[in-house]
């Protein structure tokens, strides 16, 4: 039967016999005979270019062959259930027995199998990693480290009409395991089968008419030279049954090798997923939808663009993307280019999850393992629904493995093997390990790297703080930065290098030497390392909602770079690792990259020395900080000093809003009897006692206040003119630079009721910048720069006490109880003295005096009744001299009900007028025109709030 392809329709070699036939070649020899001599001439001289190849006999092509065949098949894998029932095929690619078959052979083979090989012999294998999706699986042969295994082609460059060679097990036929070979054409490339209402899905295949059947399955695809192209897992079967039908589908080898490794990490390895869909428009792929959550949407893609390349592939349509998609792993980076109105954009994306496998799925019907062919003269075998299909997991009566070889599996919820993840974690974990242990203690230290770096605005030079509590930037010319461990988010990176801070900190945690630290640590295979396209192997951490993936080289125990995710729909950061210094008392990068994630540039950082401290004292509230670093050695407070600063600290007592506190603290500052405090509900509401500190107790009258400075100052009603106090002067204040040892005085928890001394807590000051802080609606008034402190100053009672350095010097007023407007911290902080000065010495000689306890002369009360009536307000009733300006009832659809006010508000604030009384609301109200926006401020369940009203 002559070929008019010139190849023959099949090559079967079974036990080691060659039948063949290439009547073709004959034909194609004597056609040549009638051509001119011209032509002859011609065709002999494009077949001496071809290469000795071209000119071989048909005999020499076919000696080839044979020797091909003969070296390539000790690679051929005979793949069964331990009880020999059914089976398919497989190819070993490494000599240590790491081999690749189907899913869908080795779901039906269970945790261990047996293997055989065409010498004859049958070995033990376990299963180690399975890719469900894409039908593939790895398996472990056991029992020697020097198997025959193939050698990988390059399936990108494969042709429609390369020769291939199929080599397997169909129908179980060799029982010495010898495998059966196949021969054909390449039919397609870069074929996509759709999943048709399963998982499967076969993306980029190669599409080849050599000869598949069942027990093919897993079985490896090679090209004429024996090298390995791919897996042959499916074919056309709708009309002719489960036999060869002449269209034939192979994993390609690039698709199997980008798994190889995340297989190997005993996973249920998971396919990627973009978060955007394209369609094919008149022949240009186009963008149909984005989420706008995605990182792809932050980096400019719109719908509508047009799709120009995605994973290195040009793509002509949407079956090209989904193609090139289907090759990847879960959370691999691909690279993607885009043309849209500004032109042509090339940026990355991280790929998601397909899928979400917990546990083998059940695989489609179409796909169980074929079962091994029966006699006809047999009896009927069982019916296959009474006996398990022996999917992993499942023991069925399938005999057990060698004992030897039990402790290779395990179990865990996400994995095929925990086993083969714990080894290789360890692979890259330990050397990490051995070389910190041998390094001096790390643990609970604070690292401070000199550093210097080149953006376009010129050269910086500075620090890089990192320790147990957060990580810090301070780089002249750039905006510190502070990250806090314990709350991050991206606002607090820097612009220039976006994610360095969380970066360092899940260094600095790595290094902790502990992984017992962390929720989960993972190996999660291997990719190429964008920018770069270094090859690495990937170790996956959870922190708390911190997730990193560390990368590892063969060549080193210590990591090349990091990728850190710290909250949904926010992009990553992404560090690199080089020039790593081993020679001090810790490892240390000479420099540290960090990827643009918008021009895939790196910006590099370099580390000129480092030094490892006992302890880090870090301010965590604001991202405009840096970091201050604790010095043992400066912080000393002698007693003489703390005693002096604890005897011009007061206790104030008042009435209680709610559940706000009914105490707080003061300092005097005057011989006669002046204290300043911070303004809050205390001030308002009247009723004020001080105690000073040898437990006398005074009336207090309030003086004047500024509010720019949260500021009130008071005055000790004493029974005559002569009383002096122990005071501070004024004038005579210091200043605080980041890092400078504090202490700070208060009435903390009012644990001082008499003459007891009031309580002392040291710390830092961690840095002096402008609060966007509030509570509720309210915003902190100070827009001036505060003191930021790494003490525990933010607690009931402590407002209003005294901030002072190691010697006693004055340095500032302890705020208020306030959070963060961003992060919802609570805020250590102290208004410094400097600020609170000019402001105090006004009050003081009466120079700029806003009386909160006095009204206008001949200012007009508005009545209760018009308050009820025109403003839809019932306060509760005066009776007493001084009752607080509560909100006692709402009239329904008022002015008042509209604007929010609600029934048990605290009035605190009209405006800028402090409110102390029911007597102050209805005078300062009736200040004000028809029609006239008011801002009323009122305490409400222990939150303030501000609401506006037009006035009636």
């Amino acid at each position: 039967m002559s070929v008019r392809s010139g190849h023959s329709n099949s090559i079967a070699v079974a036990a080691g016999k060659v039948v063949s036939s290439f009547g073709g070649l004959k034909q194609r020899s004597d056609r040549l005979t009638n051509l001119s001599a011209t032509t002859c001439a011609l065709l002999c001289t494009l077949l001496l270019t071809c290469g000795t190849a071209a000119a071989d006999t048909p005999a020499e092509r076919e000696q080839q062959r044979i020797e091909t065949i003969d070296r390539i098949a000790p690679s051929v894998v005979c793949v069964m259930p331990p009880g020999g029932q059914g089976g398919g095929s497989g190819v070993l690619i490494s000599a240590d027995g790491y081999a690749i078959s189907n899913y869908h052979v080795t779901s039906g083979s269970g945790d261990f199998m047996k293997c055989g090989l065409n010498d004859g012999r049958l070995y033990d294998a376990v299963i180690v990693g399975i890719d469900p999706t894409g039908d593939v699986a790895l398996i472990r042969l056991l029992g020697r480290d020097d198997f025959p295994y193939c050698t990988p082609g390059d399936s990108d460059q494969v042709k429609v009409g390369d020769e291939v060679l199929a080599l397997g097990n169909p129908f179980l036929l060799a029982s010495d395991f010898t495998p059966t070979v196949t021969y054909g054409i390449v039919s397609g490339i870069q074929r996509y089968q759709y999943p048709a209402d399963t998982f499967l899905e076969y993306s980029d295949c190669i599409q080849i008419d050599a000869s598949i059947n069942p027990g093919n399955s897993g079985g490896p695809l090679f090209d004429i030279e024996g090298r390995w192209i791919g897996i042959n897992g499916r074919a056309s079967f709708e009309k002719r049954g489960r036999i060869n039908s002449g269209a034939a589908y192979a994993i390609s080898v690039r698709q199997v090798l980008l798994f190889v490794d995340h297989l190997k990490s005993g996973r249920i390895v998971d396919h990627g997923r973009t978060d955007f869909t394209v369609g094919t428009y008149d022949g240009v792929v186009e963008v149909e939808q984005v989420s706008e959550l995605s990182e792809a949407w932050r980096r400019g893609l719109r719908v509508g663009d047009e799709v120009l390349s995605f994973g290195g592939r040009a793509l002509t349509s949407a079956n090209d993307f989904k193609n090139i998609m289907g090759i990847f792993p879960e959370e691999s980076r691909v690279p993607l280019t885009f043309r849209n109105d500004d032109g042509v954009q090339k940026i990355t994306v991280r790929l998601a999850r397909l899928h979400d496998f917990e546990a083998a799925p059940k695989l489609p019907e179409e796909r169980q393992p074929e079962p091994k062919p029966q006699n006809p003269d047999d009896p009927d075998p069982e019916d296959p629904d009474d006996k398990p299909h022996g999917h992993p997991g499942t023991d069925g009566d399938e005999p057990k493995p060698p004992d030897e070889y039990v402790h290779l599996f395990e179990k865990k919820k996400g994995f095929a093997n925990y086993y083969f993840n714990r080894q290789n974690t360890e692979r890259f974990l330990k050397p990490l390990q051995t070389l910190l242990s041998a390094s001096s203690p790390v643990v609970e230290s604070t690292w401070i790297l000199k550093a210097s770096a080149q953006t376009d605005a010129g050269e910086h030079v500075g620090e890089i703080s990192v320790g147990s509590r957060g990580a810090g930037l301070d780089l002249a010319g750039l905006a510190p930065q502070l990250q806090p461990a314990d709350n991050q988010k991206p606002a607090n990176e820097s612009r220039e290098f976006y994610g360095l801070l969380s970066g360092l900190l899940q260094w600095y945690r790595l290094f902790q030497n502990d992984t017992t630290l962390f929720a989960d640590v993972t190996y999660f295979g291997s990719e190429r390392l964008l920018p770069s396209g270094k090859h690495v192997h990937i170790v996956k951490i959870q922190d708390a909602a911190v997730t990193s993936r560390w990368y590892f080289s063969e060549e080193s125990p210590l990591p090349v770079g990091v990728d850190v995710h710290v909250s949904a729909g926010a992009d990553e950061g992404r560090l690199r690792f080089e020039e790593w210094n081993t020679d001090g008392e810790f490892p240390v990068p000479g420099r540290i990259g960090v990827v643009d994630a918008h021009t895939e540039a790196i910006r590099w950082i370099q580390i000129d020395s480092m030094q490892v401290k006992g302890k880090v004292a870090v301010q965590r509230y604001h991202p405009m900080m840096q970091l201050a670093v604790y010095r043992p050695d400066a912080f000393v407070g002698t007693p003489s000093a703390i005693r002096s600063s604890q005897q011009v600290v007061v206790k104030l007592f008042g009435a209680g809003v709610g559940t706000l506190d009914s105490y707080g603290s003061g300092v005097l500052v005057s011989e006669q009897g002046h204290v300043v405090t911070v303004w809050n509900h205390l001030v308002n509401s009247g009723y004020l006692t001080a105690v000073v500190s040898d437990g006398r107790r005074f009336p207090v009258t309030v003086i004047g206040t500024s509010l720019e400075h949260d500021l009130a100052v008071l005055k000790l009603d004493t029974d005559n003119d002569v009383e002096t106090f122990p005071s501070l002067k004024t004038s005579e204040f210091s200043e605080a630079t980041p890092g400078d040892p504090v202490l700070a005085f208060s009435n903390v928890f009012h644990v001082a009721t008499g003459n007891e001394p009031v309580s002392v807590v040291h710390g830092v000051m961690a840095v002096e910048t402008v609060l966007d802080a509030g509570f509720g609606r309210w915003t902190f008034p100070v827009k001036t720069p505060v003191y930021v402190l790494d003490a525990i100053t933010n607690n009931s009672g402590a407002a209003g006490g005294l901030l002072t350095n190691a010697d006693g010097q004055p340095l500032g007023l302890l705020g208020r109880e306030i959070r963060h407007r961003d992060t919802d911290m609570w805020v250590n902080y102290a208004i410094p003295w400097k600020t609170l000065q000019p402001a105090i010495t006004a009050i003081l000689e009466g120079r700029r005096i806003t009386s909160a306890a006095s009204t206008e002369d001949g200012r007009t009360m508005i009545s209760d009744r018009r308050l009820t009536s025109e403003f839809g307000l019932t306060l509760l009733p005066g009776f007493l001299p001084k009752t607080p300006a509560y909100v006692d009832r709402v009239v329904p659809g008022s002015i008042a009900d509209k604007a929010g006010l609600q029934r048990s508000d605290l009035v605190l604030m009209v405006n800028d007028d402090v409110i102390q009384s029911v007597d102050d609301l209805r005078t300062v109200l009736g200040k004000f025109r028809k029609g006239q926006a008011v801002s009323i401020t009122v305490n409400r369940r222990d939150r303030l709030e501000t609401v506006s009203l037009r006035v009636p």
